[in-house]
């Protein structure tokens, strides 16, 4: 069968030559999906990491060990870009810099998301976020806000840098030897999620914006951005207008024509566009998806989507809050209301940010 890609050098299961100095690291997590792909690339002697994967014992010597395969250190890592804030792509970004000195670089709008994420780890609930869920009808019983959170918060999975070294816009360029990294804000996934281009060579690191075999995930989510659906469409179709021959993924194997796969994901969720038709009138709600059984993570992330895309059909004629439910639900085990700090279902426990969570008795997952 002929190969419609360039050769790719498998070093060892782990580590890939995917271009000319560029590598493909698979780091272990412990949560779907289960693995993350971060990117070394050999710039004249100084490396740059593209990603960093969780904070995790296993991950951190999974790359240690692709460095040392390569002949490097972790201190020769010169700079860590992170395409966004999730727990896989930025979590030990902390860990890094202190084992490496390397610069840290993050989109100025992922950082508001990070400190947000380490509130939540202490504990705290922001007014905002209560506010959301009385408007979109989740169930404020006396754990829910913390128990609609991700597993991972408030765990030692997340030690991400707080302060990057450098805050990152659209269209800035990072020079490394003789690399030209490119910053293309893709906002959709997370609300400052980038892809780093390398125009010379054609490569784009596309974090989860453009993932070969899932539909990244898009939420709604409180103090988020108005519209999440359309930044995510509106980035598709900006990323086609790059010349890219290797599209590398933060997940899944590296593929070729990211002009295609953009245009596949669009058609996905317009054709979800016309399932779900016209929204309802304001107060009717949202069709109420059923989420008995599920746990409440699982539950917030169907709740976040189905407002995500009925927000996004709707035109924007009024300010009525869409509400998902006017009945109790009936959660899963593990997600009762006694607000007794358990901790979310076992479902949830393996959920990571980029995973659809399945934990509905009939394995419904929220809307993608």
């Amino acid at each position: 069968m002929a190969n419609d890609g360039p050769v790719v050098n498998q070093l060892r299961p782990k580590l890939e030559e995917v271009a000319s100095g560029i590598y493909k690291v698979g780091l272990p997590l412990p949560f779907r999906p289960t693995t993350v792909n971060v990117y070394l690339v050999d710039c004249s002697g100084q490396w740059v990491l593209i990603d960093t994967g969780a904070n995790s014992a296993d991950s951190l010597e999974t790359l240690e060990g692709a460095l040392a395969e390569l002949g490097a250190g972790a201190e020769r890592i010169a700079a860590i870009i992170g395409t966004h804030h999730h727990v896989d792509h930025f979590g030990a970004s902390a860990a890094l810099k202190e084992r490496s000195g390397a610069l840290t670089y993050l989109h100025a709008l992922e950082v508001e998301w990070v400190g947000r994420f380490l509130t939540m780890g202490q504990g705290a609930v922001r007014p905002e976020a209560i506010a959301f869920f009385e408007a979109h009808g989740f169930p404020l019983d006396p754990g829910a806000p913390q128990k609609a959170r991700p597993p991972w918060v408030g765990s030692d999975l997340y030690r991400p840098v707080a302060r990057p070294d450098r805050l990152l816009r659209d269209g800035d360029e990072l020079r490394f030897g003789s690399r030209r990294f490119q910053v293309v804000w893709t906002p959709g996934h997370a609300p400052g999620h980038s892809v780093i281009y390398l125009a010379r060579e054609r490569v784009m690191f596309a974090g989860d914006h453009l993932l070969p075999q899932i539909t990244p995930h898009v939420g709604f989510f409180p103090g988020g951005p108005a519209d999440p659906l359309g930044d995510f469409l509106a980035s598709q179709r900006k990323v086609q207008s790059y010349a890219v021959e290797v599209v590398l993924p933060g997940h899944g194997p590296v593929y070729y024509d990211h002009r295609r796969r953009a245009a596949e994901i669009i058609e996905h969720h317009e054709q979800r566009d016309r399932e779900r038709g016209e929204s309802p009138a304001p107060g009717d709600g949202v069709g109420e998806p059923d989420l008995d059984g599920f746990c409440c993570h699982g539950a917030l992330y169907r709740t976040g989507s189905v407002v995500m895309r009925t927000t996004h059909i709707r035109p924007r004629r009024t300010k009525t809050p869409l509400r998902t439910r006017s009945r109790p639900w009936r959660f899963g085990r593990g997600c009762a209301a006694s607000g007794s700090g358990a901790g979310p279902a076992a479902a949830c426990a393996a959920i990571g940010p980029d995973a659809r969570p399945r934990s509905g008795p009939a394995g419904q997952g929220p809307e993608d």
